[in-house]
């Protein structure tokens, strides 16, 4: 918890020597001082990598207590997600309802915890009449895995942009259309990624305001060590933990590839990008509930492909990285208001020539229905308008689905070009789809 998070490591921190005997070494033999220096002079760079990447893995190795703390709070939170995707499926009962895990059980986990691992935190965050404070570290984790969802998304998305831009055997010959849509369906999912980014960064640097207050003390006798550790009186845990996930942003994430399992939550250091499971466990379990389902004939396979109009709310989807999940909302990042005017006499006098005005259209702001904005400009307009029209572009279409390790957007570019891997059903049976989950 006491670690410097911001401290950029030399490889000449690195540089040691020890007493051995070189005297009988071959005469061939290159001194070391010639060998370091040369190597620190002409492989600098890779040096610093190499370091950076043992200095990285050294930060994971001491991080074990505080990823296990964040995954005791997860696991947790995984009743609030399964929760959640079972209000998606019975709409009568979603209303308004926000489940929240028992926060006296969490409460004495973590309490469990800081005791055995002798944290500061200790006599702070202990079981009392309040265990308010579970609601803070649940928010911290919600956070982290928000972060690395998006993480995983940005790199996902390089990486299938680096694959579209792959020269292939027998290149098409795409026309205009298709190279414009393209560009835009990429511009488009990039700027849902970063907007899904945006709001837990921001909360995070709202949380990293309160800062880390330290203390020192003095451990041993002979001679005695002065140690700096966090005040836990004065730093709430979340703001350290929050501490603890911007140094992973900004120094180790390079090095360290953080996941969250898409089956149970947990927060793991992967090895390969295209591993979404902690643990074959988690990863059979999955296969297990599909193939129950299955067999259950609880869902209904639907075509999306040649009826893009059935897309809606409710709708599950199959997707091979995070399993099982049921559409929350289909919406368009780019709509407009077309208006129809009733008024013949009304003159454009913009135009190049001037010419009566029969109709127009309006980009509709984000957040606001077609209604709202409607009402909005028949307001402020003195024509008389004998009707309207909401226009979307097809190629902005953005789907929220929520899976058990969160909710995931994906683009009308991403349905399309992983429908093979994508499969969309329709729920027959959703009380029972929601007790094997």
């Amino acid at each position: 918890m006491s670690r410097e998070f911001d401290r950029e490591f030399e490889p000449w921190d690195y540089a040691g020597y020890d007493d051995r005997d070189d005297s009988k070494l071959h005469e061939d033999c290159v001194p070391r001082d010639e060998a370091f220096s040369h190597v620190m002079e002409n492989e600098f760079d890779e040096v610093r990598e190499a370091v950076a990447e043992a200095d990285a893995q050294g930060w994971l190795d001491e991080s074990a207590e505080t990823i296990e703390l964040i995954n005791i709070v997860s696991s947790y939170d995984r009743e609030q997600l399964r929760a959640a995707i079972r209000d998606v499926l019975n709409v009568d009962a979603r209303a308004g309802r926000e489940v929240s895990p028992e926060f006296f059980a969490v409460a004495a986990d973590v309490a469990k915890f800081l005791e055995r691992t002798r944290s500061p935190y200790t006599e702070t965050y202990g079981i009392t009449e309040s265990v308010e404070w579970v609601g803070d570290l649940l928010e911290i984790a919600r956070l982290i895995r928000e972060i690395l969802f998006a993480l995983s998304e940005q790199h996902q998305m390089a990486s299938t942009a680096a694959k579209v831009g792959a020269t292939p055997a027998e290149p098409p010959k795409p026309s205009k259309l298709d190279r414009l849509t393209r560009a835009l369906s990429q511009r488009d999912t990039e700027d849902m990624i970063s907007r899904a980014f945006r709001r837990p960064h921001d909360r995070l640097n709202d949380i990293l305001q309160h800062g880390v207050v330290y203390r020192l003390r003095q451990e041993g006798r002979r001679p005695p060590r002065i140690v700096r550790e966090v005040d836990a009186e004065k730093t709430p845990l979340r703001v350290v933990l929050a501490y603890w996930m911007s140094g992973y942003l900004s120094l180790h994430s390079r090095h360290v590839d953080l996941a969250v399992c898409a089956e149970c939550g947990k927060i793991f250091a992967r090895e390969r990008r295209d591993n979404v499971y902690c643990s074959k466990t988690c990863q059979n379990r999955v296969a297990y509930k599909r193939k129950k389902i299955v067999v259950a004939e609880v869902l209904r396979e639907v075509n999306v492909k040649d009826s893009p109009n059935e897309l809606r709310a409710g709708l599950c989807l199959n997707h091979p990285r995070f399993g099982l999940g049921v559409i929350e909302d289909v919406r368009y990042l780019r709509r407009r208001l077309r208006l129809r005017y009733d008024d013949s006499s009304v003159i454009d006098a913009s135009a190049p020539i001037p010419m009566k005005l029969t109709g127009t259209s309006f980009p509709i702001p984000d957040g606001k229905s077609a209604q709202e904005f409607f009402e909005e400009v028949k307001a402020r307009d003195a024509r008389t308008i004998a009707g309207w029209q909401e226009v979307v572009d097809p190629g902005s279409l953005v789907l929220s689905v929520r899976f058990l390790s969160g909710v995931r957007r994906f683009s009308r570019w991403e349905i399309e070009s992983g429908t093979k891997e994508m499969t969309f059903y329709a729920v027959e049976n959703p009380r029972l789809l929601a007790e094997m989950l």
